[in-house]
């Protein structure tokens, strides 16, 4: 679920009271903000959208590697001399 919480003056951010009391945070704790980027849960929910149910992201990239490799093979022989 997401929380949206307005940055105030002096960088300041009021965690939101539901977050709070599920994490039982109180006045003088300190917590860890943590920077994550996405761009790989998009990516996995974008190759998601052509696997079957018994796919998996990992089948799909060694499919892919396999691909890559025919396909660098066949160049390959394509510029041998007879």
């Amino acid at each position: 679920m997401d929380y949206r919480a307005e940055i105030q003056k002096g960088g300041r951010v009021t965690i939101p009271s539901v977050i709070r009391k599920k994490l039982n945070i109180a006045e003088g704790d300190i917590v860890t903000i943590r920077e994550e980027h996405q761009a790989l849960a998009q990516a996995r929910a974008l190759a998601n959208q052509y696997l079957t149910h018994h796919d998996t992201i990992d089948d799909f990239l060694r499919w892919r590697k396999e691909e890559a490799a025919a396909e660098d093979d066949k160049m390959d022989r394509g510029f041998e001399t007879k």
